[in-house]
């Protein structure tokens, strides 16, 4: 499958957290195309699109599987930072787990997870918002 998108590498620091690798994406339709290869050295990225509002956080979890949230706080629709474990919203403080589960109010709704799929070079992941 050809992807439409092109997809560049640049360091990201994130506050106070650890450096993640940041994706230059485009969107292509409702999704958002990330080559395999850009978890060379870590088994997280974070997506932008100057497309779309807010990045996505993309893990390869332990069983080979991709997760993808959206980094935005369910409390007021504000961009939350990665942290070293998870994410926080500076706004009014919410923070969420690396999971994207909330453990800390005022936000009571987890963030937001992106449904994704997988061929030989690409992971797919539909940016399609509730």
């Amino acid at each position: 499958m050809a992807c439409a998108g092109m997809a560049i590498t640049l360091p990201f620091l994130n506050g106070c957290g650890t450096p993640a690798q940041l994706i230059q994406a485009s969107l292509n339709g409702d999704e958002l195309h990330v080559p395999l290869t850009a978890f060379a050295e870590k088994n997280y990225v974070i997506v932008r699109s100057k497309q779309l509002e807010f990045d996505v956080f993309l893990k390869k979890e332990s069983d080979g599987c991709y997760k993808a949230l959206l980094m935005r706080c369910t409390h007021r629709n504000n961009p939350v930072q990665r942290t070293s474990n998870g994410f926080v919203c500076h706004e009014h403080g919410s923070r969420f787990d690396e999971q994207g589960l909330v453990l800390t109010e005022p936000a009571v709704k987890n963030l937001i997870e992106l449904p994704t799929t997988i061929n030989q070079s690409y992971i797919h992941i539909k940016y399609r918002l509730p």
